[in-house]
Order: C-alpha cells, then structure tokens, then sequence
C-alpha cells in the first residue's frame, strides 16, 4: 500500500515510555459503545411543521387528572430515535413541569421518553428514545403526549397540515386538528470508499474502484445526499491532491462535513479482506508534509526553516460543523499553521463546532497556538486519541478557546511549548504555557487521560485561565516546567490561573518546576496521589481530601506515606538511559513507570496483562473517601475506593487482610446488620 512505510511506533517517538496506554480499560468500554451508536445519524422521518404560524390552544387535564393529546402518523423509515413537539409552554404560569411522550400501535405502548421543562419554554422540544423504536413502514401508529405533572400545557396547532394516515387529536380542545410534530430515524449512511492503491473506476463505489484522492471523496459527498461514510485505507493522503487541487498548496484543507463520518484504518484494495479494519495494522496518515521532507521521528523543538516552513496551515478544518461529523481512526501529521493569515491548529482548527474524533493520533505538527488541535467556540468530544510531539507558543497538543471539551482514554506526551516560534522570539515573560493543553475560557472535563512527558514553561501538562476542569482518573507523570527566568515557571502538571478544577482519583508524580511541582491555583482534590514531584508539590488554594500528599497535607483523611508503586518513572540522559539525571538537564528524558499499587492480594501488572502478588501491600488502598462507591473495583476491595489513579477502575489492586482479620470484620459486619447499627 502507499503507506510510506508509516507504522504507529514511528508516528510515536523514539522515547521508551514503558507505561503509556495503562487503565483504558473503562476508557474501551465506553469506546465500543459509542462506535456502535456513533455514524447512526438522524434523518427528519415525519413533519407536519408548516411555515404559517398556526394557533394556540391549551389541553386541560381530563377526569383522571391528567392533560394528554394524541394523534396518528405514518413513519417511512424501519426505526424510530426521537420526536419534537412544537410546545408553547409546560404548566403556563405555574412553574416547570415534566412531559412525556410515547409511541404506540393499536393502543400498546413501543417506548416513552420523558423531559423536564421549564415554565415559559417555547419551541420545539424534543424526546429522545433510549433506543431505537422499531417501527412498520406505511402503517399507522400513535404519538401520544401527557402532562405527568397533572397540569394543562399549550400546544401549537394547525388545521389540514398532515396527510399521512388518519388526523385526529384527542383532547377536549381543538378536535379533529393536527399539533405540530417531527418524527426523526435513524439513517443508514452511504458509503464510499478511498484507496491511493485503487486500479478501476476511480467513482468511490467499491475498494476497487475506491477514489485515489481523499478530497476527490469529500467534493463527491458534499452535495449529495446524507449521511455519508468515507472508508480509508491504509496510506498518506496530503490536501493538496486531487482533481481541483494545486500541489504545494499550503492552504488546501481537508474540510469535515455535516452527517459525513470518516474512518481510517481499512486494509483496502488487494488485501485478503479489503474491509479489515485495524488502525494499529493499517495506518491512515492524513499529513501536512506537502514536501515529503519531515521526519516522522522528529521531536520538538523543530527546525522550522528546515522542513516545516511549506507544510499545510492546517490539515484538517471544520468551521460550522455539528454533532453530525466524526473523524475516527487517523494519524495526523505534519500540519504548520506558519502565516500570519493562518497560526493555529496545525493538526486541526476548529470553530463554531461539534463533532467526535475517535481513535486517532496527532503528532509532529507545530503552530503560534494550538500546535495539534485548536478549538474555538466549539463542543468536541475526544476518544482513546493521542497527541505527541507537537510544538506551540501557546498549547503544544491543544488549545481550547470558549470551548467545552470532553475526553476520555487520551494521551498527552512529548509535546513542547517554545518560546522560538516561527517568526522568532518571543519575551518569556508573557508565555501562556501549556505544554499537553492550553485553556481560556473553556470547560474541559478528562476521564481516564495520561499526560507525561510534556514540556511548557507554565503547566507542562495542562495550562488554564478562566476556566473549569473536571479530571477523574487521570495521570501527570514526567512534565515540565521550565525557565532560564527564575520564579516564572509554574506547575509541572497543571497551572491554574484564575480557573478551578475538582480532581478525583488522579496521580501527579516526577513532575517539575521551580515552583509547585504538580498543582499551582484553586483546586479540590479527593482521593488523589501527590508524591515525587519537585518541592513545593502544591501552591495556591487547593482543598484535599483522602489523599496520599509527600510531606502532607491537612484534611480529612489525608495520609504521608510512601504509596509503593509498582515501578516509578525516572528522568535519564537520552544517549544513555543508564544515567540518571535532574529534569532540566539538557539531554534529560523522561521514562515512565508503572502506578499500580503493590499489594499482597493482587496488583495488575499491564506486562503480563495478569493480576501478581506483590510482597507488600500499599497504604493507599481501601484509603478513599467512604462515601464514594467503589465502582469497578474487583474482589476483594474492602468497600472502600483505593486512592489514586486506577481506583474505581477494574484495574485497581485488591485489598489485603490477614484471616483473622478478615473473620473479625465478618462478625462486626453481621453484629452491624442484626443489631440495626
């Protein structure tokens, strides 16, 4: 294939990281729930919605007490996913209130969903099924509405504006006309398929006449008819090609598309099976390199003169896009946003945006702001993707801007915030930082996500101003900050500068800075391990509890005591990874380590992918909040949440006690029970 000899090692970095992808194993579940709902995209199936404005009528509660209305229609499509409801208000006057809607044949209900709504609401409201209802094309079935509250809402009406099926409309008000409705389904998308390798027509129709050029595929799809997916085998493909592109064009994007998925991964054309799909074994590579000049192995700081300065501004755009577009199983490489027309998101800009990325990788890309990715104004949701080896003034991996991003089993390593952007230097002391990630103004929330080995001059993992972070499970190991200025550089995990963020079960160990090794700024932490990060570990207002903290903290339930790793991560001279040596050291890297906790019962070791026994068991199990569950823990876990990263996670170690012990919390446990204490 036109891979380029391109592997996912390669697309990584020549760094050994001996713990990378450790406690994803939630973060896989959740993945394969959302493949298989992701590229279902909606269609309208039914609308009576007319572009006069109708009336307005209420539906008075009948004798039983409760409002309900109810007319037929007649859907086209095999499966139902919601309805919207023209609504003029819930309970007028009278406060919120709660409606529900069902679907049902010949008087037996199919499904129900129910919303709160607050008083006032005007609009179209819609209901949400929790699974697709499964419905005859051409015959009649019943949208019933019921005010659970008891109470009369107003509905929009009209008359004659429908004509599938009977209209009738079963209230005390307003017989014999139609409410204003949408009935959506789920839609089965089109798919074309894109292989450089392709032999025959070229029309996208099959893997072997797969279009040659994945920009040929996205002008195919950009007027036809929704939804569309777009399979990609395994090869590069660069924006400049194709049939109305020019070669060398820095500006050529590849521009995401509403209800448009686009999958990498596939083995394609002359493969035993084309349609295997593996993003590990086939990679995909959507790169900026227009040149064919960078190396894959590069790590920042780049040389930007040298093969970086005719690289694409952005290799993939998505301006106005929504929930609809879904970007799975890329590498994307080589973007530089290197023009004062053009200086951010490198990798990848967006604005005005919703969509999913699912399973893809960004490296070696390099920008003013936001090296890999950059957000603005725009709502992502980010699964099992990585982010390493960028370069960015502001926010190497990523920069978010009035953005609300969720993330869950990513990584972030390697990246490095310069001060030597493309256009020269820059006074170090207005460097924004954030070596994995930048926020302003955003709402980020991370589940089950590494950041190690990143490099800023203020927040090595995470820099934030004016926002909100949520972090659960999440590990800070091996990052950076670091200044030749003296008392400017902050937090080698996470700076926060008038921000918040509530952390749960997360670990922060080997980061450094000349100030606040792991956290600077308002935080609360909770079941949380701060150890072997550089003094002083925390600075500003933070709030801990149940958590293990070097040299301590005060707080409910913190503890001081060394949480026995199974192997800790260390900092090495990169020409010689026997020599230890201190984080700012110029030839320093970072190795990462292992931060299960040992245990006399059970330790998943990620090696072996098997539980071992250790000869010792960490303090820092069974030490968690006990009023937090204790989730996925496996037996025996004590009834009680570990602290630190994998408790709550089905790789969280076992909990240790001698027989006679655990006979003894037998008997109080049963005394407990029958004494009603």
């Amino acid at each position: 294939m036109g891979g380029g000899g391109w592997t996912m090692s390669e697309a990584g970095n020549s760094r050994t990281f001996k713990t990378m992808f450790v406690f994803l194993i939630a973060a896989a579940i959740y993945l394969f729930s959302v493949e298989n709902a992701a590229f279902a995209v909606e269609k309208v199936d039914q609308s009576n919605l007319p572009e006069w404005g109708g009336g307005w009528t209420n539906v008075n509660p009948t004798p039983d007490g409760f409002a309900s209305m109810w007319q037929t229609f007649t859907p086209d499509h095999p499966s139902l996913t919601a309805v919207e409801i023209d609504i003029l208000s819930a309970n007028p006057g009278q406060g919120d209130d709660t409606l529900t809607v069902e679907i049902a044949k010949d008087g037996q209900e199919l499904a129900s969903a129910e919303r709160y709504v607050e008083d006032g609401f005007d609009g179209l409201l819609r209901f949400e099924f929790a699974e697709a209802v499964l419905v005859i094309r051409g015959e009649i079935y019943e949208l019933k509405v019921r005010d659970t509250g008891k109470t009369r809402f107003g509905w929009k009406y009209a008359s004659n504006t429908y004509d599938r099926g009977s209209r009738y409309v079963f209230a005390q008000e307003r017989p014999g006309t139609d409410w204003f409705f949408q009935t959506y389904a789920a839609a089965e998308p089109r798919i074309i398929y894109v292989d450089d390798d392709a032999a025959g027509a070229n029309d996208g129709s099959s893997w072997e006449n797969a279009y040659v050029y994945l920009q040929d595929a996205l002008a195919d799809v950009n007027s036809a008819e929704k939804p569309i997916e777009i399979r990609v085998a395994q090869g590069v493909h660069k924006p400049d090609q194709g049939a109305n592109q020019t070669p060398g064009d820095q500006g050529a994007t590849f521009h995401l598309i509403n209800s448009v998925a686009l999958k990498g991964g596939y083995a394609g054309f002359g493969e035993t099976d084309p349609n295997e799909r593996n993003v590990v074994k086939y990679v995909t590579v959507l790169s900026g390199d227009l040149d064919d000049n960078d190396n894959i192995n590069d790590e920042p700081p780049f040389d930007w003169d040298k093969n970086k300065r005719e690289n694409s501004y952005h290799v993939i755009t998505d301006i106005d896009a929504d929930e609809t577009v879904f970007l799975d199983g890329f590498t994307v490489f080589g973007g530089g946003a290197g023009s004062w027309s053009a200086e951010s998101g490198g990798g990848m800009i967006t604005q005005r945006s919703s969509l999913t990325i699912i399973n893809c990788t960004f490296t070696n890309c390099s920008a003013l702001d936001g090296g890999a990715m950059f957000n603005e104004d725009s709502r992502l949701t980010i699964i099992n993707s990585t982010f390493n080896h960028n370069l960015a003034y502001m926010g190497a991996g990523m920069q978010n801007i009035r953005s609300d991003i969720t993330l869950t089993g990513c990584v972030f390593y390697g990246n490095f915030q310069t001060t030597e952007p493309w256009w020269g230097w820059i006074d170090i002391y207005f460097a924004p930082g954030g070596g994995g990630m930048r926020n302003v103004s955003s709402h980020v929330k991370f589940n089950y996500c590494l950041f190690t080995g990143n490099t800023a001059e203020q927040g090595g993992g995470l820099s934030n101003y004016d926002s909100s972070l949520v972090l659960i499970n999440c590990l800070f190991t091996g990052n950076l900050a670091s200044s030749w200025i003296p008392y400017v550089s902050y937090a080698g995990g996470i700076r926060n500068d008038e921000s918040s963020a509530v952390i749960t079960n997360c670990t922060f160990s080997g980061n450094s800075a000349p100030c606040s090794g792991a956290i600077d700024g308002d935080s609360v932490l909770t079941n949380c391990i701060i150890w072997g990060n550089s003094e002083p570990q925390i600075l500003g207002n933070a709030t801990i509890s149940y958590s293990n903290v070097q040299g301590g903290w005060s707080g409910e339930g913190n503890i001081d005591v060394d949480p026995l790793f199974a192997e800790s991560g260390y900092w090495v001279n990169v020409n010689d990874p026997n020599i230890v040596v201190d984080p700012n050291d110029p030839n320093a890297v970072w190795v990462d380590g292992d931060y299960h906790l040992k245990s006399q019962s059970g330790r998943w070791d990620t090696t072996s992918e098997n539980w071992v026994i250790d000869d010792v068991t960490s303090s820092c199990i069974d030490a968690g909040d006990p009023n937090m569950p204790v989730g996925d823990e496996p037996e025996p876990n004590g009834g009680i949440i570990n602290i630190g990263a994998y408790g709550g996670t089905a790789e969280a170690s076992k909990s240790y006690t001698s027989e006679l012990l655990r006979t003894a919390q037998r008997l109080i446990r049963a005394y407990s029970f029958k004494s009603g204490k």
